[in-house]
């Protein structure tokens, strides 16, 4: 808004010295239009997306297959189980990260805190953290099932 200020008031001065009535238009935008999306919010998003896919996927080939589930296969699911797990885990590494400079900022860099200004936005960010790695540990959970089912077969 600050930046806008001597356009206003340039513009006023102008339709003062010419005389004319003229409307100003004057639009800000709100605070959620200026937070940027960084590329870990989106490796995030992504890698979020890319395991649900996979276990919804996963989840209905092992009930189609039912007894018919060939010791193979289930190598392969443990093995891609272990693959989105790590996945899982460096997003939400790399989430936390950020959102720590972003609660805290980095005085060596220079970087100033931002959740104060953008607390809503935080919040949220830190829910779906929360989630996520509740997520994380469920899939941890399933995958060691899958592998100690692997030991005994």
């Amino acid at each position: 808004m600050e930046i806008l200020r001597p356009t206003v008031l340039s513009k006023l001065d102008h339709v003062h010295t010419n005389m004319q009535i003229t409307s100003i238009s004057y639009s800000s935008k709100s605070k959620t239009d200026l937070i940027p999306i960084t590329a870990v919010h989106r490796y995030f998003l992504v890698v979020n997306a890319i395991a649900g896919s996979y276990a919804a996927g996963s989840l209905f080939y092992s009930v189609a297959a039912g007894r018919s589930f060939k010791h193979d296969a289930a190598l392969v699911l443990s093995i891609l189980d272990l693959i989105i797990l790590a996945l899982l885990f460096s997003a939400n590494g790399a989430a936390a990260a950020v959102g720590l400079i972003g609660r805290d900022g980095n005085s060596h860099v220079q970087w100033r805190k931002v959740c104060d200004v953008f607390d809503g936005y935080c919040h949220h960010m830190a829910a779906a953290l929360v989630l996520s790695l509740m997520g994380c540990f469920a899939f941890l959970w399933l995958a060691l099932l899958a592998v100690l089912g692997l030991r005994k077969k």
